[in-house]
């Protein structure tokens, strides 16, 4: 068999799609195993949105990939304390590793991308938890002759301790990186949420442009001889006049026109060398 990594080895016998020890799909079932900490389950669960389906060959290449990633976060990570003056370790746990490494490379690693890499870091973690509770014969004859003995032959409590403490930390592990993985994750949401509010924006501006135009043609027309000493007092009794004389228009109006109309007036005036026809400029 080929050489695998230890993150591929996580997948050699376990399937996240198809296990039902640590994500079981009855309910009654998430207590079969007193061993599992009970976060495993959530975690597991979590990561799986974030990673979304993928086979059990996709796993485990995909997996390749994580383990050179965390190794040289290793090594950005170290370069971390020469920017924080006063502190003498640095957070060296694999999701500090890979955060590291994805700051490093910056866009060479899409966006989209980013938080799957936390997801398929934490099921790495849940199949070690599996291969070190219920180490299947295959995990057993690519481990030999080092392999560490079923788990039905423990027997010593030194050991049992030893396997728990694993456990626990491997379940805590895989909790981070779900915590860091939906942070990108949420972030990523925000951008889009910015991104296509900005394109609603502009379309929503550009379909208001008759409106904005006439304004600029009706302020123009006041001249500086008007009876408007406020700019807002105009702007209401444009929007009036165009209820009455163009409803299409006025249809468009919203709250936000009259901040816009002000801004368009003044840019037409600056770029056209026209005096601004208010005393009181936005």
């Amino acid at each position: 068999m080929q050489a695998l990594t230890r993150h591929q080895l996580s997948f050699i016998s376990y399937d996240p799609f198809a296990d039902e020890r640590i994500d079981p799909t009855n309910a009654d079932n998430l207590f079969r195993h007193p061993e599992l900490p009970d976060c495993i389950h959530d975690a597991v669960v979590r990561a799986k949105k974030l990673i979304g389906p993928l086979s059990s060959d996709e796993l485990t290449q995909q997996a390749g990939a994580l383990t050179k990633m965390l190794g040289d976060g290793q090594v950005y990570t170290a370069h971390s304390l020469d920017a924080e003056p006063g502190r003498d370790y640095i957070p060296a746990h694999e999701p500090d590793c890979l955060t590291a490494y994805l700051h490093y490379v910056q866009h060479e690693i899409p966006a989209e991308r980013r938080a799957a890499l936390f997801g398929l870091l934490a099921l790495s973690l849940a199949g070690e938890i599996a291969n070190t509770l219920w180490p299947s014969d295959t995990f057993i004859a690519y481990m030999s002759p080092n392999a560490s003995p079923p788990k039905d032959d423990f027997c010593d409590t030194q050991q049992d301790k030893a396997m728990q403490e694993r456990v626990s930390d491997l379940a805590i592990e895989a909790v981070r990186a779900i915590g860091f993985g939906e942070e990108f994750q949420a972030a990523l949401h925000e951008l889009e949420t910015k991104r296509k509010n900005s394109e609603r924006a502009k379309k929503t501006h550009k379909g208001k442009e008759p409106l904005f135009a006439a304004y600029i043609e009706w302020a123009l027309a006041l001249g500086n001889n008007h009876p408007y000493r406020y700019q807002s007092h105009a702007e209401a009794d444009f929007l009036d006049e165009l209820a009455k004389t163009r409803p299409e228009l006025h249809k468009l109006a919203a709250a936000s026109t009259p901040e816009i109309m002000r801004k368009r007036l003044h840019k037409h005036c600056g770029q056209h060398g026209l005096p601004y026809p208010f005393p009181k400029k936005p």
